[in-house]
Parts: structure tokens; C-alpha cells; sequence
């Protein structure tokens, strides 16, 4: 059951990056003049999670993609893939993370330094078992909500809740939940 939700959830929204926007207005005042949108640096910890607390750390970088979606309301929708690596820490272990994650920005003209962020994606473990608590195998799903604060023009902090399972591909499917905090500096 849990697997199945997670594939319809990666299915649409693939789709829905892949499509053509379905309400885009005034395009010629948004295009990415960039490649590279964001690059920055996350570190994050855990609660005691079955006796075992996590540390983790990656670099990241955002890559804007070429839709906008604009509402009256002064609310503005854009996609974005990230890619990341890093390290995942506990028991004396360490394991090398790297993950792609399309995600979404969603700004208002009324708070022009905050910004909700979600992402939804896949990361790969190259260690998977970390003392009292196995994470059940390399494949990894992830789904981060987060907040994003503009500091300067391109400086920005950062939190994110990340929720990492392998989604019942591997017994046993504990789970995991970290928290990011992130400084980077965004190029658009």
C-alpha cells in the first residue's frame, strides 16, 4: 500500500513537471537567464531515533526549471530539481547520501523574504545499517517540506523537515527524520 502511494506521487508529479504549464502568465518576465539557480550547504540532526542519533551534512545545488505560475493573489509557483551529496552519521558509522529531488517554491508578492518549499524524491545510501537502527536497504524516498528566508539579494537560511523510508522495499522500514538547517546563495 505505502509503496503504491509513493509511485502515484513520483508518477504525477513527473507528469506534472513534464507537462506544459497550465496557467502561466506574463513569460517573457520570468526566464532563468541561469542553468545554475542555487548552491548552498545543509546540516541537520535527529531526535534519538530508537536509541540512535543522526547527524548529516551535503552540498546542494537547485536548477531552475522553465515554468511560472502566477495567481491574482499575488502567489507565484515555480519548479525546481535539486541534487545533493553528503554524509549520514550515527553509531560511529558513516554513509555517503546522494539524492535528486524535484520540488516546488511558493512565494508571495506580500512576503517577498519568505518562501514555502516541498520536495518529493529518491536518495541512494552507500550505508544503510547504523548501530540499533537499520534503514533497511540503499534506496531511500524522501519528502521535505521547508521554509526559506531571504537574509541579503542571493543569501538565503533555510529549514527543512526531511521524512526518509524505503517505503516498505526492504524489511525492516523504520524510517527516519531529519532536521536541515541551510545557507545558499540563489543566482535567480
Amino acid at each position: 500500500m505505502a509503496m503504491r502511494l509513493v509511485v502515484m506521487c513520483v508518477a504525477v508529479a513527473g507528469l506534472w513537471l513534464a507537462g506544459p504549464p497550465m496557467h502561466s502568465q506574463a513569460e517573457e518576465r520570468y526566464e532563468p537567464n541561469v542553468i545554475f539557480g542555487a548552491a548552498g550547504l545543509r546540516d541537520a540532526i535527529s531526535w534519538p531515533n530508537k536509541g540512535e542519533s543522526y547527524h548529516a551534512y551535503e552540498l546542494f545545488a537547485a536548477f531552475p526549471l522553465p515554468w511560472r505560475w502566477e495567481w491574482p493573489q499575488g502567489w507565484t509557483l515555480s519548479p525546481y530539481i535539486e541534487m545533493s551529496i553528503g554524509e549520514l552519521r550515527a553509531a560511529g558509522k558513516r554513509g555517503l547520501m546522494v539524492a535528486a529531488v524535484p520540488g516546488i517554491i511558493w512565494r508571495r508578492q506580500s512576503w517577498p523574504r519568505l518562501s514555502l518549499l516541498a520536495n518529493i524524491g529518491v536518495a541512494l545510501l552507500s550505508e544503510d545499517d547504523f548501530g540499533n537502527q537499520a534503514l533497511g536497504g540503499a534506496v531511500q524516498f524522501i519528502l521535505s517540506p521547508g521554509l526559506d528566508y531571504k537574509l541579503w539579494p542571493q543569501w538565503h537560511l533555510s529549514y527543512r523537515y526531511r521524512h526518509m523510508s524505503n517505503s516498505a522495499l526492504y524489511h525492516p522500514n523504520p524510517g527516519l527524520e531529519l532536521h536541515f538547517l541551510g545557507l545558499s546563495y540563489r543566482f535567480w
